[in-house]
């Protein structure tokens, strides 16, 4: 089985936090440089690491956990107040580590408060700097846990810690957390988009195979008929026939495979078509196809023409009295104009399940295929029938 390679913002997210816990050795190495420090301070790094562990952490659950198993649900509410409680929870207990695991040594080894010089390198304030209390006994007068800097008073947490060096350390852990999460959901939207996208193209390859073949059985149908009739008349043009009907028969189970086929192709296919249908018919039928002499490279969607011809030759000729058929295709550019008029012969039966079917076919193929780069006008009264079709098409390679 082919393994799967990781996806690009997956190395992204690895480069950036081996970036991030490469931070404290860089910073170590900085101050030997600038001359500020001669050796490495393990204690000082460590405290760094114990910094960003958590947020490391917690980008790992919301990444693995929280997104794919809440948010993905649409849990939204559930989601932000599992994150803001885990986030809070992880960094207080993160802060309560580094307390014991530096901050109590310490402040043991001094005997007496002292604050954390690697968090905060300012000096140890002295007794005078020291706020008292105004009014009250001696003992109401003792110094109270808070301290002047530049910044500010700065309340202290735990032990001696300042409450900002924790407000800092939970603004960040909700800032990453925050990062994460926006972009796993434009990564969701992104997904979902193309997830969608592949689905259409597959509905529209889907639905014009089924299209394509729906049709082809019914031109088969006619086609036949028409030989038959033909080879009680000249048995040497029933020959001629068939072999024409081979041709049209290679070109629609193997030219027509594909979305687009040369304009050319399309063309000669109407024109063996119309053919075809001519021998079974009187000189009182007056068939006309008037097709333009220079072909361009043109793409058009296949069988996409002969489904109106079709139509007019089912529909619009009368053994009673005079029918007339007029197809004429004109090029004006990269435009295609189709149109074909057919006298009405009569209305189709009542029980004529098929009627209109190859019409309704070829309404959605151009739906499909050319959803804002066709027009189709089809119109009809009681002496014609008028079917005007444009379209933008591509030329091809």
């Amino acid at each position: 089985m082919k393994k799967k390679l990781p996806s690009l913002i997956t190395i992204v997210y690895i480069v950036v936090w081996l970036f991030v816990f490469a931070i404290p050795p860089i910073y170590e190495a900085i101050l030997i440089n600038v001359g500020m420090t001669t050796d490495v301070s393990w204690e000082r790094m460590a405290g760094k690491w114990i910094y960003i562990l958590p947020i490391f952490i917690l980008f790992l659950v919301n990444n693995f956990v929280f997104v794919p198993h809440i948010l993905k649900h649409d849990r939204v509410f559930v989601y932000v107040v599992t994150t803001l409680i885990s986030t809070f929870v992880v960094v207080f207990l993160c802060e309560i580590v580094f307390e014991s695991a530096f901050i109590m040594p310490k402040m043991e080894a001094d005997d007496g408060p002292k604050r954390n010089e690697w968090f905060n390198d300012r000096p140890k304030p002295k007794f005078d700097d020291m706020q008292f209390a105004d009014k009250g006994t001696f003992d109401d007068r003792r110094p109270r846990p808070r301290m002047r800097g530049k910044g500010g008073d700065g309340i202290m947490f735990l032990f001696g810690r300042p409450i900002d060096s924790f407000l800092v350390h939970l603004l960040a852990a909700y800032l990453a957390i925050a990062v994460n999460t926006a972009i796993s959901i434009v990564l969701r939207a992104q997904n979902e988009r193309k997830r969608i996208a592949m689905a259409e193209k597959q509905t529209i390859e889907a639905e014009l195979q089924y299209l394509k073949y729906q049709l082809s059985p019914h031109f088969f149908m006619n086609t036949l008929n028409n030989i038959h009739a033909l080879v009680d008349v000249d048995a040497e043009k029933a020959k001629e026939t068939i072999l024409t009907l081979s041709q049209l028969m290679r070109y629609l189970l193997y030219e027509t495979n594909q979305t687009f086929v040369p304009l050319r192709d399309e063309i000669d296919f109407i024109e063996h078509y119309v053919a075809l249908m001519k021998l079974r018919y009187t000189k009182d039928v007056d068939v006309q196809c008037q097709m333009p002499k220079v072909v361009p490279n043109i793409m058009v969607p296949p069988l996409i023409f002969v489904v109106f011809v079709e139509n007019a030759f089912k529909h619009g000729v009368s053994y009673q009295k005079h029918s007339f058929i007029h197809i004429n295709i004109m090029m004006s550019g990269n435009i295609i104009t189709f149109s074909c008029i057919n006298s009405v012969a009569e209305k189709p039966p009542m029980n004529d399940t098929h009627h209109g079917v190859g019409l309704e076919n070829a309404k959605k193929r151009l739906n499909l295929i050319l959803p804002s780069r066709h027009n189709l006008t089809i119109t009809q009264n009681e002496e014609h029938y008028d079917v005007v079709l444009s379209m933008s098409c591509e030329c091809s390679s």
